[in-house]
């Protein structure tokens, strides 16, 4: 088996601007003040991080893109074909690997339960979206 041989390219690159999307909502006029405050964000700071915007755009998109099509991967050698299960697949997604993996910031780092819910629940609606469009495409 080739790996991502079965993965839909276009479903890939929906699937990545679906992301882009979600976290635009989720961390700007959804949660952006709650997220400002728990990660000690300041108006100062964002203002000096204007300028570096657009590659941190592009790199996060690089990032979307390479998780859309690992995702892809996975819900190929699945045999996942419809929506429902692109959701599961995209739950088990985020519990098994970007929650237990967020966990850490709690356990080790001291960063308040709040931070977790927050960053982690903004990753799963983009994980269940990402594996819908993948599975159904």
């Amino acid at each position: 088996m080739v790996l991502g041989e079965s993965v839909n390219l276009w479903a890939v690159l929906v699937s990545a601007i679906a992301a882009m999307i979600v976290g635009s909502l989720w961390y700007g006029p959804l949660f952006g003040k709650a997220w400002m405050k728990l990660s000690g964000m300041t108006p100062q700071k964002m203002k000096s991080m204007k300028t570096s915007v657009t590659r941190s755009y592009l790199l996060a998109f690089i990032g979307a893109l390479v998780l859309a099509y690992v995702l892809g991967v996975i819900i190929g050698w699945a045999n996942v074909t419809t929506l429902w299960s692109g959701v599961v697949v995209g739950f088990c997604v985020w519990l098994g690997f970007s929650a237990t993996h967020a966990l850490g910031a709690v356990i080790w780092e001291g960063k308040p339960w709040t931070a977790f819910w927050l960053n982690g629940l903004g990753g799963l609606v983009s994980l269940v979206i990402q594996g819908a469009i993948l599975a159904a495409w």
